[in-house]
C-alpha cells in the first residue's frame, strides 16, 4: 500500500463520514434545542474517529461504496461520545476538559449532559437500524452486538468495575490488581474496538475464524490504546485530548499506578506487537484496513 494512496483514502473517508455525522444529527425540535446543541457539541468536536473508521476500513476490503454503511458508523461514534460525556461527569471521573475543550457538563450543565448522553445512546440504535445492503439477519446480529457488548456485558460493566476499584484496589495483592485491571480495560476499552471489528467482519461475511481474529486483535489493540492514554497523562495537562489526568490525581487503578512508567511502556509495546502479529494473519497488506490499523499502531 502506497502511503499517498492510504492518506488520500483516509482523508476522503474521514471527511465524508464527518459530513454524514453532522447531517444525521441536525435534529429539529420545537423544544429541547439545548439538548441537540449539547449532543452536537461533544459528537462533532474534532477527533480521530478511530472506532467508526476501523469499521469502515474493514468493510472497504469487500465493499467499494462505503456510503450505505455510514449510518452504522455514526452509531458507533454516537455511543462513544455518550460514554465520554458520562465518563466526565462529577459522579464518574469529574473531568473539566475533553479534547482540549470544556467537558459537556461544564459547557452546559450536569442535567443537560446526562440527557445528551442518553439521547446519543438511544439515537445510535435508530441509526444502526437504518437500511444497509446486507441480509436483515446480519444487521440484527450487528445491533445485538452493540446492545450486548457495549452495555452491562462490556463497556458499562467495565465502567462500573472501574468505579468499584477506586475504593478497594489498593487492598488487593499485586496479582489480584493485575487481574482486576485487565478485566476492567478488556470490558471498558477493548470491547468497543472488538465490536467495531466484529461488526465489519459481519458486513463482509467472514467466517468464524476471521471473527475470532478480529476479537483477538481488538483486545490487544484496545489494551495498548488504554496504556497509551495512561502514559499521555504524564504530560500533566488536564486539557490533553485523551487525558487520564483525573485518574492519576485520584490514584485510580491504571497501568501507570500499578506498573510504573517503564513497565507500562513495555506492556504497551508487547500488546502492540501482538496486534501487529494478528493483523498480519487476518489482513491483506494491500488493503486500506491493514494500512489503517498499522498506522494506528505506529502512532506514538
Amino acid at each position: 500500500m502506497e502511503p499517498e494512496n492510504f492518506n488520500a483514502w483516509l482523508k476522503t473517508t474521514a471527511n465524508q463520514f464527518n459530513q454524514h455525522l453532522d447531517q444525521m444529527h441536525q435534529i429539529k425540535m420545537l423544544h429541547g434545542k439545548k439538548l441537540v446543541e449539547a449532543m452536537r457539541y461533544s459528537l462533532l468536536q474534532p477527533s480521530k474517529k478511530i472506532r467508526p473508521l476501523l469499521f469502515l476500513a474493514l468493510v472497504s476490503t469487500q465493499k467499494k461504496d462505503l456510503t450505505p454503511f455510514f449510518d452504522f458508523a455514526c452509531a458507533l461514534e454516537a455511543i462513544h461520545s455518550y460514554s465520554l460525556i458520562h465518563d466526565d461527569l462529577p459522579a464518574m471521573d469529574d473531568d473539566d476538559y475533553r479534547r482540549g475543550e470544556l467537558s459537556n457538563h461544564k459547557k452546559f450543565d450536569e442535567g443537560t449532559a446526562i440527557l445528551a448522553g442518553d439521547a446519543l445512546l438511544t439515537h445510535a440504535f435508530y441509526l444502526a437500524s437504518l437500511k444497509m445492503p446486507i441480509e436483515q439477519a446480519t444487521q440484527l446480529k450487528m445491533i445485538g452486538l452493540l446492545a450486548k457488548d457495549l452495555g452491562v456485558f462490556g463497556l458499562v460493566g467495565g465502567q462500573q468495575a472501574d468505579l468499584d476499584a477506586e475504593k478497594i484496589w489498593e487492598k488487593d495483592t499485586f496479582e489480584q490488581q493485575k487481574k482486576r485491571l485487565l478485566w476492567i480495560h478488556t470490558h471498558k476499552t477493548a470491547r468497543f474496538f472488538q465490536v467495531c471489528l466484529k461488526a465489519g467482519a459481519m458486513v463482509i461475511g467472514e467466517n468464524a475464524l476471521f471473527l475470532q481474529g478480529c476479537e483477538d486483535l481488538g483486545l490487544h489493540f484496545g489494551l495498548s490504546f488504554q496504556i497509551q492514554n495512561d502514559l499521555k497523562a504524564l504530560e500533566g495537562s488536564p486539557k490533553n485530548e485523551n487525558s487520564s489526568h483525573s485518574d492519576q490525581m485520584k490514584k485510580k487503578l491504571t497501568y501507570l499506578s500499578l506498573l510504573g512508567e517503564q513497565l507500562a511502556k513495555q506492556e504497551m509495546k508487547d500488546r502492540q506487537q501482538k496486534s501487529l502479529d494478528l493483523l498480519k494473519k487476518i489482513a491483506d497488506p494491500s488493503t486500506m484496513f491493514f494500512a489503517y490499523v498499522h498506522s494506528l499502531l505506529s502512532t506514538p
